[in-house]
Formats: structure tokens, sequence, C-alpha cells
């Protein structure tokens, strides 16, 4: 009998999530200025069945939230949506119920969002625009970017202003799909990286609410970056340059991606390290901090600064944090 109840406690409970998700998905439908907002917490519900129960509970709420879905909006958003959730929700909820660590879950959420944008977008490609990839970045982003910086024209030489020969503006007219496929993945993969984060954050925030115990992620102050990460991407680098040399297209796709994630990793790692040592100095106080990260995008050598500090402690460890850097390293041997 007891049996009994805690099945049907499942059966609402897969019913009240799946009821959470087909409004959530209705709100990023119709209204698309919160529909932005909303889209990160699409996962949640299942996240939340995931801990609650397990992996099976959560992958019947994707499937009943789909069903549903395809009565009231067109299949192709119903199985776009679906996949989301179901790609996103359920690793996340398998990583915070398996206790898989903060790192590895934002690796793993990040992986599963890249495989879930891959698909969406093939589909996307293939029953809606139908056209290849090339055709759908000249829809997508080209064809409103070039529509953009004509109107930007207009309105200069509405003012009486010549910008024809301003090298910006040639370089953003020049503008075509081959030049965005060689820049886009690196920066989708930041952007994907931020989103897994921040579902992150408010999947722990909502568990807590709920009475589970959650692993807390890291304080920003103690992110770190292995040397051995670090090692890899100046391989890749490297390998792309010698490709490139060689006019091997690959070379030409590796270096971009390598050199913006590299970056990326080195101003996390100094940022970290700027923000340790004002905690320690002026005792955890936003305003600096909310100063530095202004500072970072308005002054470029500020940029750069950052980036070495962030090269440094990746390699020499200044905040002595990382139990496997170089610095630990030589110390245990010569301790020998």
């Amino acid at each position: 009998m007891q049996n009994r109840k805690y099945t049907t406690k499942e059966i609402l409970e897969v019913g009240l999530m799946a009821a959470i998700i087909i409004i959530l998905n209705f709100i990023i439908i119709y209204v698309p200025i919160l529909g932005a907002v909303i889209s990160i917490a699409l996962p949640l519900p299942v996240v939340i069945l995931y801990v609650r129960h397990n992996g099976k509970i959560a992958l019947l709420t994707c499937i009943l939230s789909f069903i549903v879905m395809l009565m009231f909006i067109d299949p192709i958003r119903a199985i776009i949506s679906s996949i989301s959730i179901l790609f996103l929700g359920i690793t996340l909820g398998y990583c915070i119920k398996h206790k898989r660590g903060f790192f590895k879950t934002l690796l793993y959420q990040t992986i599963a969002g890249f495989i879930q944008m891959v698909i969406g977008v093939y589909i996307y490609m293939s029953f809606i625009v139908k056209t290849s990839l090339d055709g759908y970045i000249n829809i997508m982003f080209i064809k409103p970017f070039k529509e953009s910086i004509a109107i930007s024209k207009g309105i200069y030489e509405g003012l009486g202003i010549d910008i024809t020969s301003n090298p910006t503006m040639t370089l953003l007219e020049s503008l075509d799909a081959r030049t965005l496929l060689i820049m886009i993945p690196a920066v989708i993969i930041i952007i994907l990286a931020i989103s897994a984060y921040i579902n992150i954050i408010i999947a722990n925030k909502v568990l807590k609410r709920l009475g589970y115990e959650v692993e807390e992620p890291k304080p920003f102050t103690k992110w770190y970056f292995d040397d051995r990460v670090a090692a890899g991407f100046i391989i890749a680098i490297c390998l792309s340059i010698i490709l490139n040399s060689y006019k091997i297209p690959l070379g030409e796709y590796l270096l971009p991606f390598s050199v913006t994630l590299f970056q990326f990793m080195l101003l996390i790692d100094g940022l970290s390290l700027i923000f340790y040592y004002l905690e320690k100095r002026f005792n955890n106080k936003k305003g600096i901090k909310t100063f530095v990260v202004i500072m970072l995008f308005i002054i470029q050598p500020f940029i750069l600064f950052v980036a070495y500090l962030g090269l440094g402690d990746i390699f020499i460890d200044l905040r002595e944090i990382n139990p496997n850097s170089l610095r630990n390293t030589f110390k245990n041997r010569f301790k020998k």
C-alpha cells in the first residue's frame, strides 16, 4: 500500500512538472522578451525530478511534455524544445544527484548544451529553412547584420558624415558566412559555458530551498585552471599555426578557436586572482570588483594585464591553491 502511494506521488509530480514545462514553453514562444530569461529555467523541472526520484521519472516527464506540446505548438518547435530539456535536464540532474563536482558538472553541461544546439540547428535547417549551413548563417546572421550596417550608413550619410573610408566599416561589410564559421565556434562554447554556469547556480538554489543537500560550487576567488589544460591549448595553437603554414584548411578554423578559448581561460583565471587579493585586502567589497570588470571592457591594455596574470597563476600558482601545479610539483621533488 505504501508503494502504491509512492507511485501515485511520482505520477502526480510527473504531470505537474510536465505542465510547468509546457507553460514555460508558451511564455518563451508568445512573450519573447521574457523568453530569453525563462529558457534558462526550462530544464529545471526535469532536474528536480531526477534528484527527487531517478532518471526514468525525469525521462517520462520529457516524453509527456513533448506529447502535450505536439497538441498546441508546431512539431518542429516541440522537438527542438524537448531535445533541449532532455539533454540539459538529464545531464544536470545526473551530475547533481551523483555529486560529480562543480567543474565536471560545468563541463558535462556545456557538452550537453553543444550537442542539443547542433541537433536543434540541424533540424531547423533541414525542415524549416531547408538550406545548407552557409545558407542558414546567411539567413540568421549575415543578412540581418548587413541590413543593420546599411541603416547605420544611411543615418551617417543623412548627417553629412562620410564613413565609406572607415576601415572598421569596410571590415564589417566584408563579413561573410565563411568568416563567421571561423569566428563563431569558440564564442558559442563560451556562451554555452556561461549558460551552463547559470543553470547550475539556479538549480542548486532551488534544490536547497526544497531541502536537498547540494554540493556548493567553489567561490570564484578559488577558481583555477590546470597547467596541463593550458599546455594542451598551447600545443593546439602551435599545431594550427603549422597547419596554416602548409595551407591545410583545418588550421584556419583551429587557430581562432584555440586562441579565443585560451584567452577566455586566461581572463577567467586572471580575474579570479585579482578578486582573491581584493578580498584579502578590502574584505569582499563588491564595488571594487565591479569597477575591475568595467575596466576590463573599457581599457584594452588592462585585458592583456589580466590575461598575463592568469597565465602566471596557471603555471606558477600565485595563490598556492592548485595541488597539481608546477610549483607544487617542484616543491615535492625538492622535499624528497
